[in-house]
């Protein structure tokens, strides 16, 4: 609250500045930081998600031919 009310209580931009300074010393910050932001791993391009081997799940003709059975096709 004190804060604000040191902001509330400048009148200008110059003592606005001071008072900006004044708290950035006191609480251990400095005045001109730069802020440095990086990419992260959700903004890296991915590659393809197709699969990389095309394996066509074939049953057995045995296999098959025991449906047909169970089934009572043949």
């Amino acid at each position: 609250m004190k804060v604000v009310e040191t902001f509330d209580r400048a009148q200008n931009v110059r003592e606005i500045k001071l008072v900006y300074s004044t708290l950035a010393e006191s609480f251990g910050g400095s005045v001109q930081t730069e802020l440095k932001e990086s990419k992260g791993s959700s903004s890296k391009p991915v590659a393809s998600t197709e699969p990389k081997a095309k394996k066509v799940i074939s049953e057995g003709v045995q296999l098959k031919n025991r449906f047909r059975k169970l089934a009572n096709i043949i």
